[in-house]
């Protein structure tokens, strides 16, 4: 019940009255609780459209994760002991939902949510980093099929903690060079770092094994950041012909 509500919030459908009540049905369940909590915290983090209100509710958002933190605590102070798979769930979905309000604040104008937004990602890897630890000792494949590392470079990445994303990058790469996201978020942090050669070879890859499972539907998104990294490279191209007096080609390009 817990994993089919959670698909839903991932989709941003459900009925906020209807998980509220069932939060509270599984408040001795402590799984379910964070199934539940997740898909109701995207509802509360949900926007309106065209301007117009929507579900958000940073209030009822902040008392959840609140509820999950104080549950993550016991399980850290020893209830989680032999209980290393709902530890590691607990600490994923409050990783997500940390991660998620950082991209809501991030897209705000203002000094206030810019902080805001670095506080959550902050959080958010805090919570990556700790699943990875206690996943790791006995449901490593867990780390592997959640994407855990590259999810965790990634938040990095958008922290500016471009070394560091680079190490998960690459680490998710030694653990699952199969994974066509784990490329993916590699070449993002390439890109990043300005090696936008790097970036294009790997997205490349990234590419080749995500058509590879033909059951699943993208989008144009891993071509569009490999047409912008060329013109990238073209620009930086043109810019050093400049330098170097070399005007002609600049123009050519």
């Amino acid at each position: 019940l817990g994993i089919e509500i959670s698909k839903k919030g991932a989709k941003g459908e459900g009925d906020i009255p209807d998980l509220e009540a069932e939060l509270q049905k599984y408040r001795g369940n402590a799984l379910n609780f964070a199934q539940v909590a997740l898909a109701l915290g995207r509802l509360y983090l949900k926007p309106g459209k065209d301007g117009q209100p929507g579900e958000s509710n940073p209030d009822k958002f902040c008392g959840l994760v609140g509820d999950l933190d104080e549950l993550e605590r016991v399980f850290a102070a020893g209830d989680g002991k032999n209980k290393e798979w709902e530890h590691g769930q607990i600490l994923r979905i409050l990783a997500l939902l940390y991660t998620e309000a950082g991209e809501v604040k991030r897209i705000v104008t203002g000094r206030l949510a810019q902080r805001e937004s670095k506080e959550n990602l902050d959080r958010a890897s805090e919570y990556y980093t700790r699943a990875i630890e206690v996943l790791d000792k006995k449901h490593p494949r867990e780390v592997k099929i959640q994407g855990l590392r590259s999810k965790l470079a990634t938040t990095l990445l958008e922290l500016d903690r471009h070394q560091e994303a680079l190490q998960l990058a690459q680490k998710a790469m030694l653990y699952d060079a199969l994974a066509y996201d784990n490329h993916e978020v590699l070449g993002d942090v390439y890109a990043e770092r300005g090696d936008f050669e790097d970036a294009i070879d790997v997205w490349k890859e990234a590419i080749l094994r995500r058509d590879a499972m033909p059951l699943d539907s993208y989008g144009p998104e891993l071509h569009v950041k490999i047409g912008k990294s060329y013109v990238r490279l073209a620009q930086l191209h043109s810019e050093m012909c400049l330098k170097e007096g070399k005007n002609q080609e600049a123009v050519n390009l």
